[in-house]
């Protein structure tokens, strides 16, 4: 499993999944045991040999993961390098410096131009070439042509949107892209940050899957792909798992890789949802999108305001 899973899976903790990976199964055999310890350390082959594991003793490591966020961000990275290939215009709705950027490249692949929406950050002075940067809200795209996108990424940024900007964004996507491009949000999913009262202070509210499939239908938009990004709980309606890593030892860290293998077919059981869009009518009702996202946007801002009480 982590020779697979270490191809894509946690850049910054690659080399303790290669020293892991070929003699897991024999160090798994000896965790349950109470005994001695044993410090497992990289070497230059990025291998470790626990042959000589007397068995009857325990084995201590570092944790392998560490910070949630950083974590969800590895595995959103991942999602990334999967998007749809072949886009040559990229527009990303929100992009708060030259890393992002540099990000985008480094898992997806260098496009020919991406347009970055930012109206809340300075424009960085090290931008790339191939990166037009419009300082503006992802609500009103005026300086973007009709039908010259490709693909419009909007990572982390739904849930920061009002009611004009969320309305504005799925107008202005829709008259960007051209036919068949992609539209892809990913978001906090409310059926999860709702009962484990997550609070993000600069989210406006988080959506679910099915609300958001909602909106993009109104939006002239079918939705392609729906997948979980790292799953939170069993099933609908049994209690969000915790979100703190310093509960657990290191051994438990399989267990968090596994669950974000697991969470790709669970959408709504997983902390984030990744949602992937295609353009499928030329004429939308903006009155209907209008009313659509205020009435999911108003159940969802109630709810996200009763937790913070």
């Amino acid at each position: 499993m982590f020779r697979k899973i270490r191809q894509k899976l946690l850049n910054p903790v690659l080399w303790q999944l290669d020293a892991m990976q070929a003699k897991l199964d024999r160090i798994a055999s000896v965790l349950e045991p109470q005994g001695a310890q044993m410090t497992i350390e990289k070497d230059t082959n990025n291998s470790v040999d626990a042959t000589d594991l007397p068995s009857g003793q325990a084995v201590e490591m570092e944790p392998l993961l560490h910070d949630f966020n950083h974590y969800l961000h590895e595995l959103r990275g991942i999602e990334l390098s999967r998007m749809p290939k072949g886009a040559k215009v990229l527009l990303s709705a929100g992009c708060s410096g030259t890393w992002y950027f540099d990000w985008i490249e480094n898992e997806y692949g260098k496009v020919d131009k991406h347009i970055g929406i930012e109206y809340y950050s300075p424009k960085p002075d090290d931008l790339p070439d191939y990166v037009e940067w419009i300082s503006d809200t992802v609500g009103d795209m005026k300086r973007v042509a009709d039908g010259s996108v490709d693909m419009v990424f909007s990572g982390q940024n739904i849930e920061h949107l009002n009611l004009d900007d969320l309305v504005g964004f799925i107008i202005e996507s829709h008259r960007v892209l051209r036919n068949d491009g992609w539209l892809i949000l990913d978001s906090p999913n409310r059926l999860i940050t709702g009962p484990l009262k997550w609070l993000q202070p600069d989210h406006i509210a988080e959506f679910t899957v099915s609300e958001m499939e909602e909106i993009l239908q109104v939006g002239g938009f079918k939705v392609i792909n729906k997948k979980g990004i790292l799953l939170m709980r069993e099933n609908v309606g049994s209690s969000p798992w915790s979100i703190n890593m310093a509960e657990y030892q290191w051994k438990d860290s399989s267990g968090w890789l596994r669950r974000a293998i697991n969470a790709c077919n669970k959408p709504d059981d997983s902390f984030v949802w990744w949602v992937e869009a295609q353009k499928c009518t030329d004429i939308i009702n903006e009155e209907q999108v209008s009313a659509v996202c205020e009435r999911i946007l108003t159940m969802a801002r109630n709810e996200r305001v009763a937790r913070e009480q």
